[in-house]
């Protein structure tokens, strides 16, 4: 088995780079339990063991793989998918994390729905404008390659927010809103056109905080 699938202490990889293929997800799966999974290259891929295994709550799809029925993978609570997602809509409800690679929205409306969202990371998002819908439980969020994001006004009302991640947000015009955040703890702007105060920052008593370049935060001390 160690030939077709490589095991961790939460669940298996599945890559057909590294030999495995449809009978060694299905054997796997029928013999084990885990609570996540990883799949990879696999364009005819048969989901039809990951459907029956109950005990999986992560899915992470990578490149080469087709997209699952998510109405039978309802007690997922969290999925990362390296393609852009062609069905947003049928992401299960209870969905906790999420993880997406080119994203198509100009803002976050397509995700309103997902209420119990806290840990959101988006990578390559070249439509994205602005960061309206985003769910008031977000608590974690990570946007990288947002080429259009223009401004992060949505987020003065998330007091929830611990930790936010910009990068290569070539566009965006203004980050105040961050001093607005009372229970942020870490802080990244790494490549975004934005100048804040550093003493203002550093007055937040963030954990961490990384912009553009300069490092602070109570991890020195």
């Amino acid at each position: 088995m160690a030939l077709f699938a490589t095991s961790s202490a939460e669940g298996f990889v599945f890559n057909s780079v590294a030999g495995a293929g449809q009978s060694s997800i299905d054997k796997v799966l029928a013999e084990s339990r885990p609570s996540r999974i990883v799949v990879a290259n696999m364009p005819t891929l048969d989901f039809a063991a990951i459907y029956a295994c109950g005990s999986i709550r992560e899915l992470v799809l990578g490149y080469g793989c087709p997209w699952p029925d998510f109405t039978r993978l309802s007690q997922l609570t969290h999925v990362s998918a390296m393609e852009a997602c062609p069905a947003l809509h049928e992401l299960p409800l209870g969905l906790i994390g999420l993880g997406l690679y080119g994203y198509q929205g100009k803002d976050l409306g397509a995700l309103a729905f997902l209420q119990y969202l806290k840990h959101l990371d988006m990578r390559m998002s070249p439509r994205l404008a602005d960061l309206s819908g985003i769910g008031l439980a977000m608590a974690d969020l990570s946007l990288a390659g947002a080429p259009r994001l223009q401004e992060i006004d949505a987020l003065k009302d998330h007091q929830g927010l611990a930790r936010l991640y910009l990068s290569k947000c070539s566009k965006l015009r203004s980050a105040e809103e961050i001093f607005s955040l009372q229970n942020l703890r870490e802080l990244t702007l790494d490549k975004v056109p934005v100048a804040l105060d550093l003493a203002r920052i550093d007055a937040m008593g963030l954990d961490f905080y990384y912009v553009n370049g300069r490092r602070g935060g109570g991890y020195e001390s």
